[in-house]
């Protein structure tokens, strides 16, 4: 149960308003989709928070900049299916998540994994392990994600779409595309990027515009933190979940793609969740 001051009350409803109220933007020169059943909304208290991948049947993969600053036992995440998030078809809750350990205010390593409650109710989809290289280059792949299609949009319905678009430029931990028709935008963060049925990566970042580039996280660069074969390094320059820092860094740089809510480091440090006893 919750309890609140007078005073963090008003804290709370300017910290908990959705990033997609903001004049951030959303997947633009997309269409309307009923497949690609394994990507999904990702909720916390109710509001939509960003998009994500199923990729086994209790994990769930999004964008760390999504969840980074939330418990990471926080019951009030879930993850919904379906084509339509505000009617979804199922809404599972999550039992905790994970950040990468390597990710920092930039878009490198930005990688969650959520851990649901109960087995997701579609299949989940295969995720690329081979190494990526310039042979990429030239291939249209689909993007998939929940965002917005208008900037400033007030009322969205939070429907998923997809758009095609040429991979450009492949890095060490990215794929990239630059001036196509379509492109992710707020909201899509933790979306898909597939070559057929096959996942190469999340969506994590693009202009502010949403026209000019966009990127997705590599997975198979990922792929030791995914299988558990690699823990990763902590790096405590940072302020990660459970590490030994204690300064939030700024929201990382170019992800005009993001959710999450602002200020919520600021109601982690002022709100206390009371357990009844029994």
């Amino acid at each position: 149960m919750w309890e609140f001051s007078g005073a963090l009350l008003a804290v709370l409803l300017l910290g908990c308003t959705p990033r997609w109220q903001s004049s951030d933007h959303a997947i633009v020169g997309g269409d309307l989709t009923t497949g690609f059943e394994s990507v999904v909304s990702v909720y916390w208290l109710g509001g939509f928070v960003c998009s994500g991948v199923a990729v086994e049947p209790r994990t769930v993969l999004t964008a760390a900049h999504c969840l980074y600053g939330y418990p990471a036992d926080d019951p009030a995440l879930s993850v919904r299916f379906g084509p339509q998030a505000e009617s979804p078809d199922r809404e599972i809750l999550a039992t905790s998540f994970a950040i990468h350990p390597e990710y920092s205010t930039n878009v490198a390593h930005d990688l969650a994994r959520i851990t649901l409650s109960e087995d997701a109710p579609v299949a989940p989809t295969g995720w690329n392990t081979d190494g990526l290289d310039d042979s990429l280059l030239g291939t249209t792949v689909d993007v998939v994600g929940f965002g917005l299609t208008v900037a400033d949009e007030t009322d969205p319905d939070f429907f998923k779409r997809r758009a095609g678009v040429t991979i450009d430029e492949v890095t060490d931990l990215q794929i990239k595309w630059f001036g196509d028709e379509g492109n992710l935008c707020d909201g899509d963060s933790g979306g898909a990027a597939f070559d057929g049925d096959v996942l190469l990566g999340l969506l994590v970042e693009g202009d502010a515009n949403c026209a000019e580039w966009g990127a997705a996280l590599r997975l198979d660069a990922h792929a030791g933190w995914l299988d558990g074969s690699e823990p990763g390094d902590d790096d405590d320059s940072f302020a990660l979940p459970d590490d030994d820092d204690d300064v939030a860094p700024a929201q990382c740089s170019g992800c005009s793609t993001g959710g999450g809510y602002p200020g919520l480091w600021v109601l982690l440090l002022l709100v206390r969740r009371k357990r009844p006893s029994n």
